[in-house]
Formats: C-alpha cells, structure tokens, sequence
C-alpha cells in the first residue's frame, strides 16, 4: 500500500479556560516536539488541538502519543486522546492545511494558536523552521497578508510592548531569558522617540542600564518587520471591529 500524504491529529485540552499565555506556550511546545515527525499545520481552537503530519503512520501515533505528554506539562491542563484520521490524497491534505490556516476563531483573531503568524513573518522562532516544510508540501496554497507590512500610524508604547510579545510568541517582555534579551533591541529600535529610557526599561522589566545596553545592540530587520505585521494586524482587526453591524448597534 503506498504511503499516505498525512495524517490529522485531533484532541480536546479538557478546559475551555484557554487563554493567550495558553496558546503561546503551546506553539512552542507543538513546534518543538512536530519538527521530528514532518508537521506542516497546526491549530489551537477553543480546547481543540488539531495538527497535520506528514510523516508514516507509525510515526503519527508515536507523536499521537507524545502529544498529550507534552501538552499537559506546558500547558497545565489535561488533554484527552489524540484521534488520527488519515489524509487520503494531496487534495485531502490541502484542504486540511487551508481550514487549519484560515478558520476564524472570535477567541483567537490573531491566530497565536496555529502557524499563520509564522507564515506571514510576523512571529519569528516559534516554528519559522517548518514555514519551508509548509510551502514545499503544498506548493499551491496562497499565504499573504491581506493588507501591507507596516502600521499606519505610531504605535503607542502598550501597543508596541502586545506586539513584540505577539512577535516573539511570549507572554511577557519582562523576563531575563535568552529570548527575552533577543527581544530588548527590536522593542527600543521601535519605540517612538517621545517614550524616555525609564518607561522602556519599566515595558522590559529590567534597568535602565540594560535598557541603554539593548538600544546600543542593532535588533534583526525580521524582527522589526514582524513587529510592523503584528501592529498594522491589530490596526486592520480594530477597523473590522469598527465596521461590525454588531458594534455599531
């Protein structure tokens, strides 16, 4: 029998209090653990866990299994089991792929629970690594912004700070771990020059020292450019929000 294009995994968290915190650890854990078995899509909606590997069946109910493991010690909350449903041809899998990416979930609009920030280039080394794998599986698949790069206008320090969190797929900047100083550079590269080292250093949970250390230590030009996405994102979701018959009423 000739190997099948993939496989889709489904699972329940066993908790409907997902929050965003939630779905950032969670791509990094998914993204960590579906590098070994070909994983080129996955989604966090509502307490629904749903991937797509691409691996053999054998290796699909070794990460069936792996998955709930991993789960449970990021997350803490208790998933049930993985149910596999074969993916019977390209076609099957392309369409998988496609709900995966663009399904609307009203509790997640910016998608921090799946891949589509990563595909924009709007979040960096959570799964970047897999964006190739993404794209040479189903080569066809359209994956652009529907609107431009950058913000349209200056954002305020807040609204920079949700950003580069979004970014970096972090809960907070405020930490000493090796991502959070990755991150330190691109937040005070974007500042607006009216926000005062103080107040930076108060967003980085550091000193004013290490917040003069990091605007002296050039951010990566990925970095500053996510950074774009993810504001002139949450501009574009603001104006829907305007627009919604249900919030005009």
């Amino acid at each position: 029998m000739a190997r099948l294009p993939g496989y889709h995994l489904v699972l329940r968290l066993g908790s409907t209090a997902v929050t965003v915190a939630h779905r950032r650890r969670f791509s990094h854990a998914i993204a960590r653990l579906g590098r070994s078995y070909g994983l080129i899509a996955f989604r966090l909606i509502g307490d629904t866990v749903q991937a797509i590997v691409t691996c053999g069946r054998r290796q699909a109910g070794r990460f069936a299994a792996t998955l709930p493991v991993a789960l449970r010690a990021h997350l803490s909350l208790a998933p049930g089991r993985a149910r596999i449903i074969p993916l019977w041809g390209p076609s099957q899998l392309r369409g998988a792929v496609e709900r995966l990416l663009w399904d609307v979930d009203p509790d997640d609009p910016y998608c921090e629970g799946g891949m589509l920030p990563d595909l924009w280039g709007a979040r960096l080394d959570v799964c970047t690594d897999l964006v190739g794998g993404v794209r040479e599986t189903v080569p066809e698949l359209a994956i652009l912004p529907p609107w431009g790069s950058g913000s349209t206008r200056p954002p305020t320090l807040e609204e920079l700070v949700v950003a580069v969190e979004a970014a970096a797929g972090i809960a907070s900047l405020r930490g000493r771990s090796r991502i959070h100083r990755a991150w330190r550079p691109a937040l005070v590269a974007a500042a607006p020059p009216r926000v005062s080292l103080a107040e930076l250093a108060g967003a980085l949970g550091c000193g004013v020292r290490a917040a003069i250390r990091a605007g002296e230590t050039p951010p990566r030009e990925a970095q500053l450019d996510a950074i774009a996405l993810q504001l002139r994102w949450r501009d574009e979701q603001a104006a829907v929000t305007e627009r919604s018959p249900a919030f005009a009423a």
